[in-house]
């Protein structure tokens, strides 16, 4: 982390949008508490609004995060508020509503970030003294008053807080420092490779200087070329587009203050050099305490082999455009391993932790011949390995996850009608009714009655988030009466929640075991991270309900990533691209599909006929089968068909071309005879569908058709 320099203010911040902006917080906060309960911090938009400043507010670091001084560009730029712009948090998690909506629209308290630290910074704030009156705007004042426990770039200089070594790992000998460095895990692997390269890389340099033993003499023509060569290095390191300067500039300064240069010899140094040499570290007599408070818990990849039906498959996990947590859901038919990746992951990584929850030798895919393995990577150093052969061994921190929010749902997702029987969380894990459909889901009801009046906030505002009644309703609840109920705004109509429809209460249901879950890790539920498990996500749901429940959790819960199954087209609504895995078994041997289109380009019919689901036909089993027999008689190479075949796969042709399924013109019918042939390869061929061959061979063989055409016309 290296200081920010000082950019002239974007014209945005004077425009009507931002006045308006200004304006709808001025009038929500002035508003008595009692108003603006269960409500949200009131701009929707204003994170897309900032996409009209992303290139002035990247000058402020060189194209860099913020934080990491990993390169940015702008499709994978977020903009961060240095101070939350709402719902500040301690280390603790514990929450402030009214900090700091008031630099909202501040430039100075915006910074570009990477998604990685945006996601670990979230909402939290930590301060050594008490939050500042609301509405104090100076930079200094805010500083003196509250002592805040993260590094602001721009109104200080990082570099007096933080060393490094040469393995790339990033230290400091100040509370501020670590708390900074624990934070935003800036010790993550891809960082501290990173950051290893660049310290191999200068020390390579520094090494390769021509050092004389007699520093006094300045006329010695080997110092006159070491004074050159520093002067040189140093305007180098003050190139600020350049990322990792931090690491660059520390070794550097270490090694000239190593030599004890003479001040004879110092005053020939550049003004770029002497700039690095005159910081100095600050360090604290207190013992400090490395460790970190904060739970940086996301998954980065996934993978398993030889386990059950899977003989390979891998899953990554990716934060979308807009930095929010990824998503992976899988698809295929019943038999080829979607519930075992679910399992497999689950166990790895609670397993052993969790109710003698394990694995099993049985569970090894014996056609293979070789052990199975798990092996799941984190965005930060931790892994979680689990060998299964003669004997099963785990490769990862006790109790490292038990502490993180995990929470499980197989396809049968009934509510206990009381607490009757209730199965604690263990930490923040409940994966019982995964494992064991006899396990209900716990009670919503229940659940809400118990929370505290501030847990109850949150919750409702996650609640009403999650069902799109934002603004327009609030939920109540009777502690005497062990009543709940929302009351519409419009109409100030109650409706109870024993008289909401089964669609309403189940994902009532599952929206509360989600954040039960998380509140035992999390005070916040917009920013709480978590890892949820959903076997058959679209179960027992009305198809309205299943083209929204996807773009609704992840509304509802954007940093929460989710590992889920499905069989139903209309739940892919709200995937992105790369989110989609589909599982095939082709002859045994399991197949993988990932390079697909993004499911938002499709209607649902269109779906069940693509590579994602690879129906034939939707019009009804009879035509699915003729298209199975038609596409088996078109795998066969040409010339190997017999008579009998030839006739059937003519006739097939043409009660397809009857009924239009080979096209309505003579135009589609050469385009359609193409992708057949192609398609029939590839459905035999052991190789995944990929999307982009395909495309290519079918122009190919189009060509080939149309010109084999226009020859027999010619003749």
């Amino acid at each position: 982390m290296i200081k920010t320099l000082k950019i002239k203010e974007p014209q945005f911040f004077k425009s009507e949008q931002a006045k308006q902006f200004r304006k709808q917080l001025v009038s929500f906060y002035n508003q008595p508490s009692g108003f603006r309960t269960q409500r949200k911090f009131p701009i929707s938009g204003l994170q897309l609004s900032f996409n009209n400043i992303k290139t002035e507010i990247l000058k402020k670091t060189g194209d860099k995060c913020s934080y990491c001084e990993s390169e940015l560009k702008i499709q994978n730029l977020t903009i961060n508020h240095f101070r939350p712009k709402s719902a500040a948090a301690d280390l603790e998690g514990k929450i402030s509503s009214e900090h700091y909506w008031w630099l909202a629209l501040d430039w100075n308290n915006l910074f570009p970030a990477c998604q990685i630290c945006k996601s670990n910074k979230k909402n939290f704030f930590p301060v050594a003294k008490r939050r500042a009156t609301v509405k104090y705007y100076a930079k200094d004042t805010l500083y003196n008053k509250e002592k805040p426990l993260l590094i602001d770039p721009e109104f200080e200089n990082p570099e007096e807080y933080f060393y490094y070594d040469q393995n790339g790992r990033i230290y400091s000998d100040t509370e501020r420092g670590v708390t900074t460095i624990n934070l935003l895990s800036l010790n993550r692997e891809e960082l501290i490779k990173s950051r290893q390269s660049v310290a191999s890389e200068i020390l390579s340099v520094l090494n390769d200087l021509p050092i004389s033993v007699n520093f006094s003499d300045v006329d010695n023509l080997e110092n006159e070329d070491l004074i050159k060569k520093m002067n040189s290095l140093g305007k180098d390191l003050n190139k600020f587009s350049e990322p990792y300067l931090g690491i660059r500039r520390f070794f550097f300064r270490r090694f000239i203050n190593d030599l004890n240069l003479k001040p004879s010899f110092k005053k020939f140094l550049s003004l770029d050099v002497k700039r690095i040499l005159r910081l100095k570290l600050k360090h604290e007599n207190e013992n400090i305490n490395r460790e970190s408070k904060t739970n940086q818990f996301e998954v980065k990849t996934i993978n398993i082999k030889n386990y059950k039906t899977l003989s390979d498959i891998s899953i990554n996990f990716k934060r979308t455009n807009n930095g929010n947590a990824g998503w992976a859901i899988l698809i295929g038919e019943n038999g080829v391993g979607k519930s075992s990746t679910l399992s497999a992951t689950l166990k790895t990584l609670i397993g052993r932790n969790y109710r003698g929850l394990s694995f099993s030798k049985d569970e090894i895919n014996r056609e293979v011949g070789e052990d199975a393995s798990v092996h799941i990577t984190f965005n930060d150093k931790a892994f979680a390995d689990v060998h299964i052969g003669k004997k099963i061994r785990y490769f990862h921190p006790k109790d490292y996850f038990i502490d993180s929010s995990i929470v499980a749902f197989g396809p049968f997702k009934h509510s206990n009608k009381s607490d009757k029987n209730y199965r604690k969380f263990k930490g923040g894990c409940f994966i019982d009714n995964f494992f064991n459909p006899a396990i209900p889901l716990h009670n919503s009801l229940n659940f809400i009655l118990r929370l505290t009046p501030e847990q109850f906030e949150y919750v409702a505002i996650a609640l009403l988030d999650l069902l799109m009644l934002e603004n327009r309703a609030r939920i109540h609840r009777n502690l005497n009466t062990r009543q709940v109920w929302f009351q519409y705004d419009e109409s100030n109509r109650k409706q109870y929640f024993s008289e909401l429809s089964d669609g309403y209460q189940s994902v009532i249901t599952l929206g509360c075991n989600i954040i039960e879950g998380l509140l035992l890790n999390n005070e916040s539920i917009e920013h709480a991270s978590g890892f949820v498990v959903i076997d058959e996500i679209g179960a027992n749901l009305h198809p309205r309900w299943k083209m929204q429940i996807v773009k609704r959790l992840r509304r509802t819960f954007p940093n929460v990533q989710f590992l889920v199954t499905t069989h139903d087209p209309l739940c892919l609504k709200g995937i992105e691209e790369d989110e989609t895995y589909v599982l095939q078994s082709n002859n045994g041997q399991l197949n993988v599909l990932t390079d697909l289109p993004s499911p938002s380009e499709f209607r649902a019919d269109q779906l069940l006929t693509s590579e994602f689901f690879g129906l034939y036909s939707t019009v009804d089993p009879e035509m699915e089968e003729e298209f199975k027999e038609y596409y088996e008689l078109l795998y066969k190479p040409k010339g190997s068909l017999n008579k009998s075949e030839e006739k059937r796969l003519n006739i097939l042709k043409k009660q397809l071309r009857d009924k239009n399924h080979l096209g309505d013109s003579l135009r589609e019918e050469l385009l359609y005879m193409a992708i057949d042939e192609i398609l029939a390869k590839q459905k035999i061929s052991e190789k995944p569908f990929q999307r982009k061959e395909v495309e290519e061979e079918v122009k190919e063989k189009a060509i080939e058709l149309i010109d084999e055409f226009l020859g027999d016309l010619e003749e």
